[in-house]
């Protein structure tokens, strides 16, 4: 059967513990008789836990004995109706080591206590409270369940509760016992100044024993008794010096049982001839036992204080003579002096460790410069004291709301508990808080507390003209009440201390803030991406301000979330993802923008957004976007964030923010405006191969002058077009237009390359200004894929390079700049192309790219296309990637064009989708088709490799290509291309390629080719 719970406290229902402990302690208060008391007790015990049965055991000397029972069979209430303290039972447990004892599992209740078998008694769980009150032990209160039993933290707390009530009404109505009780003064023995002199002289005379030894030895020889000692009085007996049968040096025993705090209390001689016959001393436990029938005791004293007694006593009826009385009596005068001179000793000694721990105390105190560091040496001093358990040193006026300092527990979760006690509880200055004071502060970290064996805590205000705080100490039973003292003395240097350390905690938050924003700017200003801008806050506020970060931008009417960042990377994760679609937070960062700075909570299923505090980013009068921060739980670590310094940083992100907008706007359009300089795409020449590419120098934003074309006047005959105007901006740009425009429009009329060039100079000297110079090359191509020729001029452009056979070499005359003479002579020059030769024209950006004072060079650009083979954008690429590694730095624009005869065309099939297996089959049979007949078995061994290449190459590859087959010498040859793809990522601004890509390429021979 399942552990049973009772019902009052399912769902930790506080308000109801706090109501009972409230009625239980207004019925202790009020019982009027130790019956009544108990009948409160078990009843209580019973029915706040549903408990079958309860009982209340009382200390009778050594023994427990029952004062009540409710619920238990008669033949189980007979067997513990008087048990030893020392048997080994619930009860005895419990009052033998003050804690309490919760067996609420069988098998666990068998294992420690094999006689309570549930057979045998009936219950199957049960719980054993100890009553303490004034640091002794009056009984224990128990209850028993027939199921298997859960205690929970707050069960636990209640039933301590209740035991603490209980135990101190139960001290309350004890009648004293008859007899020499009556005769002891209890304001005496309780006397704290009284007790701290009797253990100084404890201390003392720990290793003095046998000088007393020598004189209670002669007084009992001088009084002719069997028996002598030297008894100190403090909260217990202890004997200092002994003759005869007297017990041992260092023996303890109850202060209310002996005949020595008797005569203390009288403050005189104390003379008894017959103790049993004695009222005063009969029923003192030494005389019920016959350990002393005849007693003779002379009080101690030291400066006027009682501490103890000299005593002889004998086991047999005698009188003491007057001549014994006064020997004890000078006897005693000289074992005063002996304690005086060791108390003297003892309280020098005492003060001087107390001076040093004092100064040492002082002297940390004083190195401690933070509020932590002060923090953790009162927690550490404090909890150094004998009985104390916990310290927490808790700071109540830190933003967001207490703030743990420091706390000290052996368990740790006891530390959390005793740091969340401090902040909860409030009390007057130097208060002393009871267990049910605690429980209904804060139950659940009281109950956590109590499982430890807290039964009290002090609590000490820290409270100076910048700070204020709290230091609690949750102490034990075994916590002396003298070291309240000690609180009180140091709550004063504490708090100077404390609040030393509070103005330092501001000026170190002043200069980090003050740090943290001109580190904040620099990261900024760094970077002129959007992106990387708004990621950059992101990092800077997590975890300096926030434990998470949103950044929103506001983009055409719309709300972007546009950089996340938290100190959980998982949860990070997930704020992708579901910030943006979160319509609630949406909402709250609009409100936002069109109100101002808000704290706000938002419900979402699977975050925890309700500490969001958003802040607008404004610039220019306009909101731009918002920081939503996710704060962080109360308590923790004071944080430089503050309403000013997120103003600030509020108002630097929003001008770094709006200046990365602009550059990306004039960014675009300047890449817009580069763009329409360049033609939007190549010609699809059958027979050739073209490539392109273009990279806009990153030195500013102004457009740059490098251009290319392709005119083509038919499939065998067009003309290639590179040229580069001086300067850069609009003059530049606009020189470049007019030029690729004249340039297209004369050779689409017929011209040739050199007077192309001849009318571009003529155009640019009638249009523009002087200054205005660009330089070009020109080259027109006529023929087939498998033989043409080339006609090329140069006007001031670095001359191409033909690499044919892994052989490089410069071609085309030099020619003057255009747009510097009136009357230029361009000289033209005629070359043969050949299958697989490639021609490639730059710009000087290719050449004149730079690491440190080093160029690159023609002779570095002509090795680099002389290692390469292949098609006309593998050769660009190639001459791109070496440039690329070799330059430092991108001043200039590099444009590269590049074309290849691929030879004489046999058949041509578009694919409109190279990842559709059907169009793929479809082309394999169409190519079938449409290749010549002759030679038959060249025929099926290139369809045979095209097949399988086809499939091969075009894995992981979508869109549209072409298939096709060339007639080249000594074979056939089937290439797959496709249009060349564009750039990627951040390259796609300033970076334009054309062209086409080669993905396959398969050769195959032909007899008589």
């Amino acid at each position: 059967m399942p552990p049973t719970r009772s019902e009052w406290v399912d769902g930790e229902d506080v308000e109801s513990l706090r109501s009972r402990i409230g009625m239980i302690r207004g019925a202790c208060r009020a019982a009027l008789t130790v019956d009544e008391l108990i009948t409160i007790a078990v009843a209580q015990a019973k029915s706040a836990l549903q408990a079958c049965a309860g009982t209340l055991l009382l200390v009778d000397g050594d023994d427990l004995v029952v004062a009540a029972v409710d619920g238990y069979p008669q033949q189980l209430t007979e067997s513990f109706a008087r048990t030893p303290l020392s048997a080994d039972t619930p009860a005895g447990r419990a009052a033998r080591s003050r804690r309490a004892v919760w067996l609420g599992d069988p098998a666990t209740k068998v294992r420690e206590f094999p006689a309570l078998q549930p057979k045998v008694t009936g219950f199957a769980g049960l719980a054993a409270l100890p009553l303490v009150a004034e640091d002794a032990v009056l009984g224990v209160l128990g209850i028993s369940f027939r199921q298997a039993r859960e205690f929970t933290e707050v069960e636990q707390l209640y039933l301590l509760v209740l035991a603490d009530q209980v135990a101190a009404a139960l001290r309350r109505l004890t009648v004293p016992p008859p007899a020499g009780h009556a005769l002891i003064d209890d304001d005496l023995v309780a006397d704290p100044e009284r007790r701290q002199a009797v253990e100084d002289l404890s201390v003392a005379l720990a290793d003095a024993s046998a000088g007393l030894d020598r004189l209670t030895a002669l007084a009992a020889r001088l009084c002719g008794a069997p028996s002598a000692q030297v008894s100190l009085i403090g909260a217990e007996q202890v004997v200092a010096g002994s003759a005869g049968a007297a017990p041992s040096a260092g023996t303890t025993g109850r202060a209310a049982d002996s005949l020595c705090t008797v005569t203390m209390s009288l403050r005189s001689p104390l003379v008894v001839a017959d103790a049993a016959a004695d009222d005063r001393v009969s029923a003192l436990p030494p005389v019920r036992v016959g350990g002393v029938r005849a007693y003779l005791g002379v009080p101690l004293s030291i400066e006027g204080r009682p501490v103890g007694a000299l005593c002889v006593y004998d086991q047999r009826v005698r009188d003491w003579s007057p001549e014994a009385r006064g020997t004890l009596e000078v006897l005693a005068d000289s074992v005063s002096t002996e304690l005086r001179l060791r108390s003297l000793a003892a309280r020098d000694a005492r003060l001087a460790q107390a001076s040093r721990e004092r100064t040492t105390l002082v002297d940390r105190l004083a190195a401690a410069v933070s509020l932590r560091q002060v923090a953790a040496v009162l927690a550490d001093a404090v909890s150094a004291l004998p009985g104390v358990i916990a310290a927490a040193v808790v700071r109540l006026d830190a933003d967001g709301g207490p703030q743990t300092l420091a706390a000290r527990c052996a368990v740790p979760e006891g530390r959390h508990a005793v740091a969340a006690l401090a902040s909860a509880a409030v009390s007057p200055p130097a208060a002393v808080l009871e267990l049910a004071d605690l429980a209904e502060a804060s139950t659940g970290d009281t109950a956590r507390l109590a499982r430890l064996g807290i039964r009290r805590a002090a609590m000490v205000p820290l409270t100076g003209q910048t700070a204020r705080g709290t230091l609690l100490v949750a102490v034990g039973d075994g916590f002396d009440p003298a070291h309240g003292d000690h609180l009180a003395e140091l709550a004063p240097i504490a708090t100077a201390v404390f609040d030393r350390g509070a103005i330092h905690e501001q000026h170190r938050l002043a200069r980090a803030r003050a740090a943290f924003l001109t580190t904040a700017s620099a990261q900024l200003q760094s970077s002129l991406d959007v992106d990387d801008t708004l990621q950059r806050l992101a990092r800077l506020v997590v975890p300096a301000l926030a434990d998470g970060c949103l950044v929103h931008l506001r983009a055409h009417r719309a709300l972007r979330l546009s950089a996340v960042g938290h100190v959980d990377g998982r949860i990070e994760r997930l704020l992708r993802q579901e910030a943006s679609t979160s319509g609630a937070l949406t909402e709250a960062v609009q409100r936002c923008l069109a109100g101002g700075a808000a704290e706000v909570s938002v419900d979402h299923p699977l975050l925890t957004l309700d500490r969001l505090r958003i802040l607008p980013l404004r610039a220019r009068g306009r909101a731009i976007g918002a920081i939503t921060l996710i704060q962080p739980r109360p308590g923790g670590q004071p944080g430089l964030a503050d309403p000013a310094l997120l103003a600030e940083l509020a108002t630097r992100a929003a001008v770094a923010t709006d200046n990365a907008l602009l550059y990306a706007k004039r960014s675009a359009d300047v890449a817009a405006l580069q763009y329409r300089l360049l033609p939007p795409r190549l010609p699809q020449l059958p027979a050739f191969d073209l490539a392109a590419h273009y990279a806009a120098g990153d030195a500013s934003l102004d457009v740059g002058g490098d251009f290319y074309d392709v005119v083509a006047l038919a499939e065998d005959h067009f003309v290639l077009v590179i040229g580069d105007v001086c300067g850069r901006g609009a003059d530049a740009a606009s020189v470049t237009g007019h030029a690729r425009s004249v340039v297209r429009t004369v050779l689409e009329d017929g011209a040739s390359p050199a007077a192309a060039l001849t009318r571009l100079n003529r155009a640019l000297l009638a249009t523009g200004q002087f200054g205005e110079f660009c330089t070009a090359v020109v080259a027109e191509v006529r023929g087939a894929g498998d033989a043409c020729a080339v006609r090329l001029a140069v006007a001031g452009h670095p001359r191409p390079l033909l690499r044919r056979a892994g052989t490089v070499t410069e071609v085309g005359p030099g020619g003057p700049m255009l747009g510097m003479v009136r009357e230029p002579v361009y000289r033209q020059v005629e070359l043969a192309l050949t299958v697989d030769d490639v021609l490639l024209l730059f710009t000087d950006g290719v050449t004149e790219a730079r690491r440190g004072d080093e160029l690159f060079g023609v002779d570095r650009l002509a090795d680099t296309l002389a290692s390469g083979r292949g098609a006309a954008d593998v050769a660009v690429e190639e001459v791109r990637a070496a440039v690329e590694r070799f330059r430092d730095r991108g001043d200039d624009d590099v444009a590269m064009l590049a074309v290849r005869p691929r030879g004489r065309p046999l058949a041509r099939v578009d694919l409109p989708d190279l990842a559709d297996v059907a169009a793929r089959t479809e082309a394999s049979a169409r190519l079938d088709a449409l290749l010549p007949t002759d030679p038959p078995a060249a025929r099926r061994t290139l369809l045979r490799r095209v097949a399988a290449s086809l499939a091969r190459s075009s894995a992981g590859l979508d869109g549209p290509a072409q298939l096709a087959v060339f007639a080249v010498p000594g074979g056939w040859r089937a290439e797959l291309i496709r249009p060349l793809p564009g750039p990627r990522g951040a390259d796609r601004a300033t970076v334009v390629r054309h062209g086409v890509q080669t993905i396959m390429w398969t050769e195959i021979p032909v007899r008589g080719r």
